[in-house]
């Protein structure tokens, strides 16, 4: 039976005043280790240096003396009291039923383990065993809120590399983008106590500044859970991509890292591996835009039919911006276009570049400029799929190296993408594809048609 939290209050001073004189006398006998750990020193928010100091193992000392602690009356009696709160008593009672496939009416076992987090983050907040109210009434204060919650979710976090932001923190709907804290920034680093940690940053990640953090819902599934996590964050990446220029990359999938609370279900799924390319700038002033545009593309489904064509061309779109040879994303940028702007038989290099063109060319200028860039570059596409070593071309009269090419097709490819984005919205029924590029062939035959084609293309994205 529940009781008040004020009573829980209570038994909870009590165990943790009889547990600090029990691990306060032990430590008179056997005293906590102490370990060396190297850890990263910010300056204006930014990694500076990797500085190193001394800590007390609180954890591994309360591990060590679990029995101990947990024998004494009053961690029983409040631990008897967690177990029948509930909303831990429900939650823990069906993670054993999906884990083991019984039932059963006793969690201490599991909230045995949450009062020794209690106590382990009592005794690194206060460094000592003198108890201290203030102390208490924080970690109880952290206790409830997780109790209540956040037992039923599961928290996520990954690093953004090429990456640059002056944003402190933004909520864009279920994915939070913020500055990295120190101490995540030390799980990601590799740097920690100096028993099988790294005491040296790499290169790669002095320039990381932001992580993007998410939850989901536990589902006592952790394959699935992690696969709910990633989804969101590259939903949320190729959005960004699709909104701004630039080459970032998430790292690591780090589970429950944030949390105290959920020790026993930390875990890190991936590596920081990434390649170094322009960095995707995204400052406060665009904070409000890209919430807008990350909205609306949440609310396209893109699992349609009559989508596949727009689907398939985010996702070569998303496979080049990922992948560091010039010659792998000039293939999938090209095929990008392609499934935005070919359809049935023909000469597939003309009917694109004509295509791409009409749509794209703000002026008659323009419009051959691109026109003679995208041919081009389908010419050079189907050389790299041929096996003909290039490394720069000319391109009407001038010269471009391959980075170059892939610059400016990134470009095309992401405008295109967002001008069909607001194209679908104005188009029903199947084959919206073939309506559209219909479209586009009229207004190059009838230029009166091109005004309302290009207001069409404009909108929301």
């Amino acid at each position: 039976m529940s009781i008040s939290n004020k009573d829980l209050k209570q038994f909870c001073i009590e165990f943790i005043q009889e547990s600090l004189e029990i691990c306060k006398n032990i430590n008179e006998k056997d005293p906590v280790d102490e370990l060396k750990i190297y850890y990263p020193k910010f300056i204006n928010k930014k990694f500076d240096n990797v500085l190193v100091k001394n800590i007390k193992n609180y954890y591994e000392f309360v591990n060590k003396n679990e029995e101990i602690i947990c024998s004494n009356d009053k961690f029983i009696i409040a631990n008897t009291c967690v177990s029948e709160q509930k909303v831990i008593k429900n939650f823990f009672q069906e993670k054993f039923e999906k884990s083991e496939g019984v039932k059963t009416t006793n969690v201490e076992d599991s909230t045995r383990d949450v009062l020794l987090i209690f106590l382990t983050q009592y005794l690194e907040m206060q460094n000592g065993f003198v108890f201290n109210k203030l102390v208490f009434e924080r970690i109880f204060k952290q206790f409830l809120f997780y109790a209540n919650n956040e037992i039923r979710v599961v928290d996520f976090f990954t690093p953004l590399h090429n990456f640059e932001s002056n944003i402190e923190k933004f909520d864009f709907g279920g994915i939070v983008l913020r500055r990295i804290s120190e101490e995540e920034f030390m799980y990601v680093s590799g740097l920690g106590i100096s028993r099988g940690y790294s005491t040296k940053i790499s290169s790669d990640l002095i320039f990381l500044t932001h992580i993007a953090e998410t939850t989901v819902s536990y589902e006592g599934n952790f394959y699935k859970e992690n696969h709910h996590a990633k989804k969101k964050f590259e939903d949320f990446l190729r959005c960004l991509t699709l909104f701004s220029s630039g080459g970032i990359q998430t790292g690591a999938l780090y589970r429950n890292h944030l949390n105290p609370w959920k020790q026993q279900s930390k875990s890190v799924e991936g590596k920081e591996i990434h390649h170094k390319s322009e960095s995707l700038i995204l400052n406060k002033k665009d904070c409000n835009a890209f919430l807008k545009f990350f909205k609306n593309y949440n609310s396209v489904d893109l699992e349609r039919k009559e989508l596949k064509f727009l689907k398939m061309a985010i996702q070569r779109f998303d496979s080049a911006i990922k992948k560091s040879l010039h010659e792998e994303k000039i293939v999938d940028f090209v095929i990008s276009l392609e499934s935005l702007y070919t359809s049935g038989p023909g000469d597939t290099r003309m009917k694109m570049s004509n295509r791409v063109a009409t749509l794209m060319g703000e002026n008659e200028e323009l419009k051959e400029s691109i026109w003679t860039f995208v041919s081009s570059a389908y010419n050079i596409r189907s050389g790299i799929v041929h096996g003909e070593g290039i490394r720069s071309v000319k391109i009407g009269g001038k010269n471009y190296t391959l980075n170059e090419i892939s610059l400016e097709l990134e470009k095309i490819t992401r405008d295109s993408i967002r001008r069909f984005l607001n194209l679908i919205q104005h188009y029903t029924g199947t084959k919206l594809n073939e309506k559209i590029i219909d479209d586009i062939d009229i207004a190059l035959i009838n230029r009166n048609k091109l005004p309302e084609l290009e207001k069409k293309s404009t909108g929301d994205f």
